[in-house]
């Protein structure tokens, strides 16, 4: 895990760094898709028949629909940006045939399940390095559409391999599959219906999907985990993990819709200073790291 974050943030880093000025739409989106894949968090924290059975796994249902939006979504506008290069002159693209690859990764991950080897470590390392893989494509138009591909093979392996691990019942599989369906078919018809110009903006909407499915799997996690947190004092990174994953979150949810207030033009783009900003957000620091040193 540790080698595959760290292959991650070397191959981010040239890639941003490298990237054509052109790419940089493409890439943010691309990236905002792939981080949808904090649905695996929310498929964890699901529980129930075809309904939630608890106030934790209807936030985690919630997480699972908000993030399947960000990932069809997400790659779609992804798509719809690389059309734009596009010329007249270009050969025409079967971008279908990346299926085959996709498709025979995850049969074999499934026969390989199915046949009682445990391969679902192996498959979520095979998808790490295929979301890798798509934002070192996204850094050069000539490999682009490759690495648009490559991300949503990647999820894919990531939620096929959470779906089968999990060893869900029928009734709760199906409930998953309405929460990925339904985030999934809003998503793209959004991605396809909305015009060019504000393709940016509602990236931006995404992204701000994927910190409040973060913040509320963080929630579901805790609930679910709540007695251990308060009896086990070997859960104290786990508590601030979960900690960390809501606060983040947060500021990814209220920053991006920021962001898409702006670009749309429902706030003004002038900054805006708050009067002793500095000391209320040091006051605020205690109150938010009590619940987690407190044992």
């Amino acid at each position: 895990m540790m080698t595959t974050f760290c292959l991650a943030g070397i191959v981010g880093y040239h890639t941003v760094w490298g990237v054509t000025p052109a790419l940089h739409s493409p890439l943010m989106s691309v990236t905002n898709a792939i981080s949808g894949i904090t649905a695996v968090g929310g498929l964890l924290c699901m529980s129930g028949g075809l309904y939630p059975d608890s106030s934790a796994a209807t936030l985690a249902a919630l997480a699972t629909f908000m993030s399947s939006i960000n990932i069809f979504g997400g790659f779609l506008v992804t798509q719809r940006m690389l059309d734009m290069f596009r010329r007249p002159t270009d050969p025409p693209e079967y971008n279908y045939l990346y299926l085959l690859p996709g498709l025979a990764a995850l049969g074999t991950y499934g026969a390989g399940q199915l046949s009682g080897y445990d391969l679902q470590t192996l498959a979520y390392l095979a998808g790490s390095l295929c979301c890798v893989g798509a934002l070192s494509g996204l850094s050069s138009q000539v490999t682009s559409r490759q690495g648009n591909a490559l991300g949503i093979i990647g999820v894919s392996i990531g939620m096929m391999a959470t779906l089968m691990g999990v060893k869900a019942s029928p009734e709760l599989l199906t409930q998953m599959g309405m929460c990925i369906g339904g985030g999934g078919l809003i998503g793209s018809v959004i991605a396809k219906r909305v015009a060019i110009t504000d393709l940016p903006q509602l990236v931006a909407a995404f992204h701000s999907f994927v910190g409040l499915a973060a913040v509320l799997t963080c929630v579901a996690t805790y609930m679910n985990e709540a007695a251990h947190y308060a009896t086990d004092p070997s859960m104290m990174m786990a508590k601030a993990f979960v900690f960390l994953g809501t606060y983040i979150g947060g500021v990814t949810f209220t920053g991006s819709l920021v962001a898409y207030g702006k670009l749309q033009g429902f706030l003004n783009s002038a900054p805006l200073l708050m009067p002793g900003r500095n000391v209320s957000m040091l006051g605020c620091l205690p109150p938010m790291l009590a619940p987690c040193l407190i044992s």
